[in-house]
């Protein structure tokens, strides 16, 4: 279905790119890197000092894999993909069958737009593992990528078979089913994957979304987006604008108009972006005169969507140890 404004393009992409990461970036299952942790200062630098610590520490162990996997990871985060790209090959002549590297070199040549090269890479990921389930989601991811959603569904759809507690594989299929129209899908995957972890921001606020402004009447349910968009305002303190936008779209799904306004404002009030606040803006005036907002349906995947720079991504929401999607909503 459309999206209602960038800020939904953009948080879309901030699930996707932070659970492929999650699936190909952390356990990994090798652990040669794990005496090196990322660093987690907050500086906007903080991936070029990765770079530069793991430079280092390869120095002194020219023959891990590990290292040369974990500056390829801070490279990536560092926009330098060709760099990156270097880093992920030497880990995997020394390791053949280092799947993770196999994978996370996939994403750098899906941002140099070259998914051919992302395809290949993917399929040796799940060749060689390990963690084929893992693979698997960031071949799904890839698929998206280049809006061949049933090929990601398949993907997804086995990865959860071999995995079935992977929740942000779930989260990932559910927006897969958005695109195709599988409405109903899609929010049972977002409800899924916000029930294996219900400190999951991103399904929650997903989940409530969909039950509050899905074009299906079969598929909204006031009751339940309220009680998932409230949790999702929990878990952001009650001070992040699209949890707040989210929560008065429940309200008004359920026809408390004076809820859906008030939240609204209070919305409008935590939001920087200017497209944002005036597609906000757009919703308050819909709930004022009584109205809820509904999303309209879309068969096409924007590129823009699938291709927002994950550095700005980890500098702004989360560090690279992340456990789980936070920080976007999908908006279908």
């Amino acid at each position: 279905m459309r999206l209602a404004s960038r800020k939904t393009e953009n948080r879309s992409a901030v699930v996707l790119v932070t659970t492929c990461l999650l699936a190909l970036l952390q356990t990994t299952g090798q652990a040669d890197d794990d005496r090196y942790p990322t660093r987690s200062d907050s500086d906007p630098d903080r991936f070029e000092r990765d770079i530069a610590f793991y430079t280092e520490a390869i120095r002194t162990d020219p023959m891990n894999p590990g290292l040369y996997r974990a500056r390829g990871k801070a490279g990536y985060l560092a926009r330098h993909y060709d760099r990156a790209i270097l880093d992920f090959g030497v880990a995997i002549q020394l390791r053949p069958t280092d799947g993770p590297s196999y994978a996370a070199r996939a994403l750098c040549w899906c941002e140099k737009g070259d998914f051919g090269k992302a395809v290949d890479d993917c399929n040796e990921a799940v060749r060689v593992g390990p963690q084929t389930s893992r693979m698997l989601f960031g071949r799904a991811w890839v698929w998206l990528r280049m809006a061949r959603f049933d090929q990601a569904l398949a993907d997804l759809t086995e990865a959860i078979r071999l995995e079935p507690t992977l929740g942000p594989a779930y989260e990932l299929r559910g927006y897969a089913w958005a695109r195709k129209g599988g409405f109903a899908k899609s929010v049972a995957d977002y409800e899924e994957a916000a029930r294996l972890d219900p400190s999951n921001l991103a399904a929650c606020n997903s989940a409530a979304w969909m039950r509050a402004t899905c074009p299906v009447d079969s598929v909204r349910n006031g009751k339940k987006a309220v009680e998932l968009a409230v949790r999702a305002c929990v878990l952001t303190g009650w001070k992040e604008g699209s949890r707040l936008d989210t929560l008065a779209a429940a309200y008004a799904e359920l026809g408390e108009f004076d809820g859906a306004v008030k939240w609204q404002e209070a919305a409008i009030s935590g939001y920087q972006d200017p497209i944002a606040r005036a597609r906000a803006c757009e919703r308050l005036a819909l709930y004022r005169s009584r109205r809820p907002f509904r999303n309209e349906p879309k068969s096409k995947v924007r590129d823009d969507l699938l291709a927002m720079r994950i550095g700005w991504l980890y500098s702004t929401r989360i560090g690279l140890v992340a456990r789980h999607p936070v920080g976007g909503v999908l908006r279908p």
